[in-house]
């Protein structure tokens, strides 16, 4: 049987303002925050075989979803019913990402605790090259960077694009409150040299 499908008007606390999606039952749920209906949506996956990590049109899965609407109770849900940690939107961006972009530490926290471990690799890189903690820094999430070094995340990790460390990035995004803390958590004060970047 093939799944249905409804088209949805998201408002914008839950994603981008006026953005029309096309979106499946378990998506719905998730984006209502149906804590109910997504234990017995997964259930029935689980019953019929079927993966979590399904996309929409906009290539987000549920839990891209639970993350963007910061829903970490229904991240949790996801991430221990086998929900991909490391599944990717269309900007290559996993759920560690999304919840540095959306400034959500208490969803960045309920999928590193929730997450098997060895599941979550947090050098990942987007398709700007960054890793979740230039995207915590560049947000300006001191919470989500505190999480993400605790949790092992390289500080010294320099972009793709540019081979910038998040300490570069806070201190071209003219963000002294962000440049301090990384510095006072061990950032080196000067760039250290990339193998792909020198001769």
């Amino acid at each position: 049987m093939t799944p249905q499908y409804v088209v949805v008007s998201v408002g914008s606390t839950a994603l981008t303002s006026s953005q029309v999606t096309l979106l499946g039952p378990l998506h719905i749920a998730v984006v209502q925050g149906n804590l109910p209906a997504v234990h017995r949506l997964v259930n029935l996956f689980h019953h019929g075989g079927r993966e979590l990590d399904i996309y929409n049109n906009l290539r987000q899965t549920p839990l891209h979803l639970a993350v963007i609407t910061t829903l970490p109770s229904v991240v949790r849900l996801l991430v221990m019913a086998g929900a991909s940690p490391m599944a990717l939107d269309r900007h290559g961006q996993t759920a560690a990402h999304l919840a540095c972009e959306h400034r959500s530490p208490s969803c960045l926290r309920a999928l590193l605790d929730s997450a098997a471990p060895g599941t979550v690799d947090l050098e990942a890189r987007n398709y700007d090259g960054l890793t979740a903690l230039h995207v915590a820094v560049n947000t300006e999430c001191h919470e989500a960077v505190l999480l993400l070094l605790e949790r092992g995340a390289d500080i010294d990790a320099v972009d793709i694009k540019s081979g910038r460390s998040p300490l570069i990035h806070a201190v071209e995004n003219n963000s002294l409150s962000m440049v301090q803390l990384l510095l006072q958590v061990g950032a080196p004060p000067r760039p250290v040299a990339h193998p792909l970047l020198c001769p």
